[in-house]
């Protein structure tokens, strides 16, 4: 496909603080071609995700990190154009890795799974129906399930991770408390995700609201991204309580707010006071090394079947034009997007 063009989007420069529009690049290249049992991808969406702050950065824990002129890597919808590899057809729409560019070709047996609009639409394998709503699905019903009538604080409450979690706690029994950073977000928890509560994390005496929220104490708290949530909700912790963790360490460094105090001290105290048990998620352990686990039939039968009915309610955002990514991103990190953030390629 030499006679193909390939917009890609790489990384021009180290970002010294959140990454901005003039830390990436926009290149063209010819299309790439497969080889034996490989097949050549188109993108249709991409997700713009937080991590990606880390990774350009190079600071990442997980050894994540963008080396300059590389593509920006994240989850993606592609459809097959051409494939050399049996279990692919041209027109198939696939999970991939594709990242911020038009074109990509990888082994067949790397992709995740084929795509099926009659099933879910397409872009909610790169949210609720992906890696965002596995997290949230396998803590809710395996590692840290709540019990009847638990009370659940959630933070960035109308993530696809934190919305999801909520709802799926919700059907469980539990009271599902959600803080988020707007009025209007306030009110789709409540009237949409059908939430018990929502507290606005902006507002004057957001501490003292939180806790009216949750007057008998939290019993599972997921705190998201915000360390301003995580400072109000540790000393509500009741004993015994459960601590889901996904992405907030890695992403949202306690400096980008403002909150630079040191919480170990804090953290490990109520760990041995009451007890408090912490379980990591991240998205190495669930994407790129263990693909398998975002087709897990039971994942894939619950919040198939939960979505088709209703029952589980989810939010997303498109921005349209690959070259509108690096912009998506920055809307990302401040905050403005209201659900799963997505850029629509084609």
């Amino acid at each position: 496909m030499d006679d193909v063009s390939n917009t890609r989007i790489v990384l021009a420069g180290r970002p010294a603080g959140d990454p901005s529009i003039a830390d990436f690049r926009i290149e063209q290249a010819a299309a790439p071609s497969p080889g034996t049992g490989e097949v050549l991808l188109r993108t249709r969406m991409v997700s713009i995700d937080a991590c990606a702050r880390v990774r350009a950065s190079g600071t990442s824990v997980l050894g994540e990190r963008m080396d300059l002129g590389e593509v920006v890597r994240c989850s993606t919808v592609s459809q097959v154009v051409r494939s050399r590899h049996p279990a692919f057809r041209s027109g198939d729409v696939v999970l991939a890795h594709s990242g911020w560019q038009d074109y990509d070709v990888v082994h067949g047996g790397l992709l995740k799974r084929k795509l099926y609009e009659r099933v879910a639409p397409w872009s909610t394998a790169l949210g609720v129906y992906g890696a965002y709503g596995y997290v949230a699905w396998s803590a809710m019903t395996r590692t840290t399930p709540p019990r009847p009538g638990q009370t659940m604080l959630v933070g960035s409450a109308t993530g696809p991770t934190g919305a999801t979690a909520g709802q799926l706690a919700k059907l469980r029994g539990a009271r599902v408390v959600g803080v988020t950073s707007s009025a209007q977000k306030c009110r789709w928890l409540l009237e949409e995700a059908r939430f018990d509560a929502a507290v606005d994390s902006g507002q004057p005496g957001f501490e003292e609201a939180l806790r009216a929220a949750c007057p008998d104490g939290v019993d599972l708290f997921m705190p998201g991204m915000d360390y301003r949530v995580f400072d109000a909700a540790l000393p509500l912790l009741n004993p015994g309580a459960r601590m889901p963790v996904w992405g907030m360490s890695m992403y949202q460094p306690p400096e980008a707010s403002g909150l630079s105090h040191d919480r170990l001290a804090a953290l490990l105290t109520a760990i041995v006071s009451r007890h408090v048990e912490v379980r990591g998620f991240t998205s190495h352990g669930v994407t790129p090394l263990v693909p398998e686990l975002i087709c897990d039939p039971d994942f894939i039968a619950d919040m198939g079947m939960l979505m088709r009915s209703g029952r589980l309610r989810y939010r997303e955002e498109f921005v349209d034009g690959l070259e509108n990514a690096p912009a998506a991103l920055e809307r990302l990190l401040r905050g403005e997007n209201f659900g799963k953030l997505i850029v629509r390629v084609a």
